[in-house]
């Protein structure tokens, strides 16, 4: 079981979603939501969204029958054609960062980061800007967080600060709370998993991504790049 948990953490699922797919796995009669939440220990207010996504993957399925019920597909099957989708996947990606015309990158002006020297470089970052701060997260930071009164003072400076947010219940709460502060500020909208991305004053981008279960943020200072992804938050922010 261990190795299967290390496999499906590899191929970039969630530590719930995780849970949940085990504890289905284990079960040899199809079980409800409830029977699910309780046996796997996680929220009966977020296990339908949990399992939508686990569907998605193509690692369960809905029973057929008067109640919603559920069971795990086979697992071999379903992880080689969960693996399959995300081959097709990067090399769909790949095809379309082939077609951009991007510009080319020295090497000096690439930086990795790790740990806490992640949110030193964000919070150096946006105390920088001197125009505007666009950026994707995966979760919106609590209202008593430090960064609240640096964004608030950048505000005041008239800095254009935007964020646009992965979708779900708790994120939408915190959103609202967060434009009720600072009108317009952040957004909710589905997001790819993992998708966590800046761009500053048309001069820096920023990605972070998982590297063995750890973020690793990769800080590319080219302000042609910049301008790109600045269009691309854009566009999203006003499809939103």
């Amino acid at each position: 079981m261990d190795e299967l948990i290390n496999l499906l953490k590899d191929m970039g699922l969630r530590d719930y979603l995780i849970k949940a797919y085990m504890d289905i796995l284990k079960s040899k009669e199809p079980s409800t939501a409830y029977e699910i939440a309780k046996s796997s220990g996680l929220p009966l207010s977020k296990i339908y969204e949990i399992l939508n996504e686990l569907m998605k993957k193509g690692l369960i399925y809905l029973v057929p029958g008067k109640f919603k019920k559920f069971m795990a597909c086979e697992a071999k099957t379903s992880l080689k054609n969960m693996l399959l989708s995300q081959l097709e996947s990067i090399n769909d990606l790949s095809s379309r960062i082939d077609d951009l015309k991007l510009p080319t990158i020295k090497q000096e002006k690439i930086m990795i980061f790790r740990g806490k020297e992640r949110m030193a470089v964000f919070e150096d970052d946006l105390k920088n800007a001197k125009i505007y701060s666009y950026s994707f997260f995966q979760n919106i930071p609590q209202l008593n967080h430090p960064l609240k009164e640096l964004i608030k003072n950048k505000i005041k400076k008239g800095i254009d600060i935007k964020g646009i947010i992965s979708l779900n219940e708790k994120n939408k709460l915190l959103c609202n709370e967060w434009n009720k502060i600072f009108p317009n500020i952040y957004k909710v909208k589905n997001l790819l998993e993992n998708s966590r991305m800046g761009v500053i004053d048309d001069e820096i981008v920023r990605f972070t991504l998982i590297e063995n279960n750890e973020p690793l943020m990769i800080r590319i200072h080219d302000s042609d790049l910049a301008i790109l992804f600045k269009k691309v938050f854009i566009n999203e922010w006003d499809e939103v």
